[in-house]
């Protein structure tokens, strides 16, 4: 391939050439080989190395990835910025996994120079990375650096910069407990001013009621009587009392167990039990029908944050059954529908289990189990196949509750009758996260239909 003249050759035969070269690192030697010295030839080197770079990354070779990836910087500067998506979500992701920050760090400040561009996809997914990590500080740096861009661009759908102006005022948030703390008395008025810079657009009365709540201790019996007049600011009362126990208890900072928490700020979401001590108990087809409406099934923009969350739900209920605030017996319970809802997230991210290893490096309620510890981390280096395989084998010594399984059988006989929404009448909770194939990567034909590779359709 050295002696060839690529300038000479069309772009078909190119593809063709790189696309028999059978060994990967051969494969990418000839990529280096050809953008230093026939830059010029109209190929799609991104779509290349996208065939080339994840059995490379898989197996520990990145040096080769990262040699490609740094020509292709400095040969197409600008095309890279606004091409580099993918490619710096992959390293990312593996550089976490290898505990190797300095890399992270040098992959960020590319992010940073647009994070506009794949802001859900990237920029968001890397905040989430490195928060489940604990790289709060390198987190909370990345915030103030991403958030205005994402905010002030125009055509980004929703509020992504949200999630970076909610790091930026958890942290502060956490200041003034620590100010509570050392027994001085914070400045609602500028604490506004502060977080209204950030796009934080609450009142003063509501930070009023957050820093109340953090000076004072759970009073279980106030609590209740909020409940049982059913006060909306119930929910904001326990957020705030639980980022404190988090603290207090496994020294986990706001910014992390505020994401454990806001998954349940829905207060619709309690109530099927009447009594005081059951109240706060979540069904199981309530609890795994929203996450599964707040998780992106299609193209898993939000896996990894996702996945934490419902990790996340075990601090909430143990704090909430050690302040007497749930029974015994309803927490049994709960404690069964976050096993069940856990394996069924297992299930949807099975072959990228190794990059969610974050959960067990989490404080431990319980002791892990040692063979889920290895599952999670051996996927990084098994093929499709083989983690199929050994998922399987270890899902199917999980048993399924009789109570959870008679609650999702009436949930389906409930659907079918519902003629007003039949697309519900196909909604089975335990096939939900089942995902069978791969996920689409960005030359596959897009999901929607289209006819389109997903890289030229839904993905931007």
């Amino acid at each position: 391939m050295y002696t060839i003249n690529w300038s000479e050759k069309t772009t078909d035969e190119i593809y063709e050439f790189h696309s028999n070269i059978a060994d990967d690192k051969e494969a990418i030697s000839f990529l280096i080989h050809l953008i230093k010295y026939y830059s010029q030839v109209e190929v799609d080197w991104i779509e290349m190395l996208v065939d080339t770079m994840n059995p490379l990354l898989e197996k520990g070779d990145i040096e080769e990835v990262e040699n490609f990836v740094e020509l292709y910087q400095q040969t197409f500067p600008e095309e890279y910025i606004n091409e580099y998506g993918f490619i710096e979500k992959e390293l990312i992701t593996h550089y976490l996994f290898r505990n190797d920050i300095e890399n992270v760090k040098k992959r960020l400040e590319i992010i940073k120079q647009n994070p506009v561009h794949d802001a859900d996809d990237v920029t968001v997914n890397a905040l989430f990375q490195l928060i489940y990590h604990g790289y709060y500080d390198i987190a909370l740096e990345y915030s103030h650096a991403v958030w205005k861009p994402i905010f002030e661009d125009e055509e980004l759908i929703g509020c992504p910069h949200f999630h970076f102006s909610t790091t930026i005022y958890l942290h502060e948030l956490e200041n003034i407990y620590q100010l509570i703390k050392s027994g001085k008395q914070p400045d609602i008025i500028s604490f506004k001013k502060e977080m209204d810079k950030y796009d934080i657009d609450e009142d003063t009365n509501m930070y009023r009621k957050v820093f109340h709540n953090l000076s004072r201790p759970l009073n279980k019996e106030d609590i209740e009587l909020k409940i049982k007049n059913k006060e909306s600011d119930v929910l904001l009362t326990l957020n705030i009392l639980f980022l404190k126990y988090m603290k207090e208890k496994y020294d986990i900072p706001f910014m992390l167990s505020d994401r454990f928490w806001n998954m349940l700020t829905v207060f619709d979401l309690f109530g099927t039990e009447k009594s005081a001590d059951g109240f706060l108990y979540i069904p199981y087809t309530i609890l795994e029908k929203h996450f599964r409406d707040n998780t992106d099934n299609l193209f898993m923009t939000n896996e990894v944050e996702m996945f934490g969350k419902v990790w996340g739900l075990n601090y909430v209920y143990t704090f909430l059954h050690e302040s007497g605030l749930i029974s015994d017996h309803y927490f049994s319970m709960m404690e069964e529908n976050i096993h069940v809802l856990k394996d069924e997230y297992i299930k949807m991210a099975f072959t990228s289990l190794w990059q969610m290893n974050f959960v067990h490096k989490w404080p431990q309620i319980y002791v892990p189990d040692p063979y889920e510890v290895r599952l999670f981390e051996e996927t990084y280096k098994k093929d499709e196949e083989e983690i199929k395989e050994k998922l399987d084998n270890y899902l199917a010594l999980m048993i399924t509750p009789g109570r959870i399984k008679e609650e999702i059988d009436a949930t389906r006989v409930t659907s079918k009758k519902n003629t007003i929404n039949p697309i519900d009448a196909d909604y089975d909770p335990l096939e939900t996260y089942v995902r069978k194939d791969p996920k689409t990567g960005r030359n596959d034909p897009c999901p929607c239909g289209s006819g389109k590779k997903y890289k030229k359709c839904c993905l931007k």
